[in-house]
């Protein structure tokens, strides 16, 4: 329930482009720094990446910095854990994977092609994980610089992937797969995975 003694403050009015978000992220320690990244798999089609640096009361538009382009829609945008300014992250979208280290004024990708999820080891922080739709998983071993196939072991047809790491198992990485259609939405599961 969004009582209005808890939320009461709309930050989107002032969001240019389109309305569909996909990810945010609020930067830890200093809440007045937002990126939102737009687009909704399936549904909605986004207009990029934006940022505010003065809690929401205006927004402007972030690029990447190395002549590639914004995806269509965005999944996740995740601090790094192993940078405890909080100034480096790493958005993931449906095609590719961009880094920042200064929270957002410049992005560069670091994976280009189809990926449904990121994930970082919460213990092991130089790890980093994504799903890759017909492939399974890819692994960075190297802070996200650079992300290589892992032999998962997943079969079938493998359609979206979303991965999860716990803190107390972190040798463990765990996979949900779904069988999706041709607009790449999700029809049935494909299976749950767990590497050993």
């Amino acid at each position: 329930d969004w009582s209005s003694d808890v939320c009461s403050s709309d930050l989107s009015d002032n969001l240019p482009g389109s309305p569909s978000v996909g990810a945010f992220l609020v930067r830890p320690g200093n809440s007045n720094n937002i990126l939102i990244g737009s687009g909704d798999t399936g549904r909605y089609a986004g207009t990029g990446m934006y940022k505010t640096s003065d809690g929401a009361a205006t927004w402007h538009p972030v690029y990447p910095t190395d002549g590639t382009s914004w995806p269509s829609t965005f999944q996740k945008i995740l601090t790094d854990l192993h940078d405890p300014s909080g100034q480096t992250v790493l958005a993931q979208g449906d095609t590719g994977i961009w880094l920042s280290t200064n929270f957002g004024d410049t992005w560069s990708r670091v994976y280009s092609g189809p990926s449904s999820d990121l994930v970082q080891d919460p213990v092991n922080t130089y790890i980093w994980y994504t799903g890759v739709e017909g492939v399974g998983v890819l692994r960075s071993t190297s802070y996200g610089q650079f992300f290589n196939p892992i032999g998962s072991g997943i079969t079938g047809p493998i359609g979206r992937v979303s991965l999860a790491v716990s803190a107390s198992a972190p040798e463990h990485l765990y996979a949900i797969t779904a069988i999706t259609n041709s607009n790449g939405l999700s029809t049935s599961l494909g299976g749950i995975w767990r590497s050993d």
